[in-house]
């Protein structure tokens, strides 16, 4: 982990799992209570162990031979960065597969973190949901409202509960939400700091959060800045965009 990426002490004693406290309540339409869980990018230079398993393209082309675990965490993750750098995304099931899915390799430019079902994912905003949520816009969650988050300058920011839902589970169940965060050490902290709970209120059309995605990943913004920075704590090459500086 790098540095960026450890929460104050001060901080985390600032976040309350209750919530931000508005009198009139004005969070938006009810959408109701859904299980909430999580899932991250699998680094291949987390895992030991002889490389046995391939990983194919749809086309049945191996893409990279590594560790049988993490050809599993990938398989689960969906997403996954090898040790020469390249990002492999989940695209689709393969019967010839060693854990029953193809991959394709990601343009970072483009998806520095891999792809959700029809869009970029993005640590800590994007939400994978089976049917119950309006793909593509933005749903306010108030429990993690105040969560500390990695800031565009290298600090830390607080949360403003607002996600975005970007992704399909194949695994979900009914009412199910799964949020995507960085690495696996992201999901302990959050939920520690949501006070453990499995399950949260949702609401839709939310005064509180703007109306789609593109309003919250304009280059800009924190989330590029984001991708960055946990690139370089893990060595990864992100090349820049025209006109951007490395």
């Amino acid at each position: 982990m790098s540095r960026m990426l450890i929460v104050p002490m001060v901080l985390l004693a600032l976040h309350s799992p209750a919530g931000p406290v508005r009198a009139d309540g004005g969070f938006g339409a009810d959408a109701g209570e859904f299980r909430i869980t999580y899932y991250w990018i699998a680094f291949e230079r987390d895992h030991r162990g002889p490389r046995t398993v391939a990983l194919i393209d749809c086309e049945g082309a191996t893409l990279a031979t590594v560790a049988d675990s993490f050809a599993r965490e990938i398989s689960l993750e969906g997403t996954g960065v090898l040790e020469d750098g390249r990002v492999l995304n989940l695209r689709a099931e393969h019967p010839a597969a060693a854990y029953g899915w193809c991959f394709f390799e990601v343009d970072r430019g483009e998806a520095p973190w891999g792809w959700g079902s029809n869009a970029p994912l993005h640590p800590f905003r994007s939400l994978a949901e089976n049917g119950h949520l309006p793909p593509g816009q933005t749903v306010f969650l108030p429990d993690f409202v105040g969560i500390p988050i990695p800031a565009a300058d290298g600090g830390i920011d607080l949360h403003d509960g607002c996600f975005v839902v970007e992704d399909t589970g194949y695994t979900l169940g009914e009412r199910h939400v799964d949020m995507f965060v960085l690495a696996e050490a992201h999901y302990r902290k959050v939920q520690r700091l949501i006070g453990g709970k499995d399950a949260v209120r949702i609401y839709t059309d939310s005064p509180l959060c703007p109306p789609a995605a593109e309003f919250l990943y304009r280059p800009d913004t924190w989330a590029r800045e984001l991708v960055r920075q946990a690139a370089r704590s893990h060595r990864l090459r992100v090349e820049p965009r025209d006109g951007e500086q490395p």
